[in-house]
């Protein structure tokens, strides 16, 4: 049986910039040759931040790229995304599935250069990729009851 999780992200109201957020334990290899790339972005690292520090820096930023494995369905997009970034993701691991990231394949990127691709596109018109992404969101929006309808019918199954 499939039991999932859910996240959820502080509300904060803070004005919000062209800046991309990256994640530093999550980097396959090509985070920093991707950031070095380019030095006229604006990249901000996840890290040593609290939970309200995590939805100021998600809130206020534009893009979430995530350069990792991805393992499973991972928190930091879902975070991202239900705080309003568009999320970017290499498409490695669970990433690959739809049912797991379900983002167009525009977002997903394997190399640097559809990696550079996909930035400069969502860069370009921010707020358009943004719509484009709102069932990603109301997708993580709706993972508490999932979660919730998975618990009653692995309890009824032990009936």
């Amino acid at each position: 049986m499939m039991l999932t999780d859910w996240i959820d992200v502080l509300p904060v109201d803070v004005p919000r910039y062209p800046r991309v957020v990256v994640n530093p334990a999550k980097d396959a290899g090509l985070m920093r040759p991707f950031i070095a790339s380019n030095p006229d972005v604006d990249f901000v690292e996840l890290r040593g931040l609290d939970k309200l520090g995590v939805a100021e820096l998600y809130g206020s930023s534009q893009v979430y790229m995530d350069f990792g494995r991805h393992p499973g369905r991972d928190r930091p997009p879902r975070e991202a995304s239900a705080a309003g970034c568009v999320v970017l993701s290499v498409e490695l691991g669970a990433a690959c599935f739809y049912d797991d990231m379900p983002l167009d394949s525009c977002y997903k990127f394997k190399t640097l250069n559809d990696a550079q691709v996909a930035l400069r596109m969502v860069l370009a018109d921010w707020e358009t990729h943004h719509r484009a992404q709102y069932e990603y969101r109301q997708v993580i929006a709706n993972q508490e009851n999932v979660f919730c309808l998975e618990v009653g019918e692995l309890l009824a199954s032990l009936d």
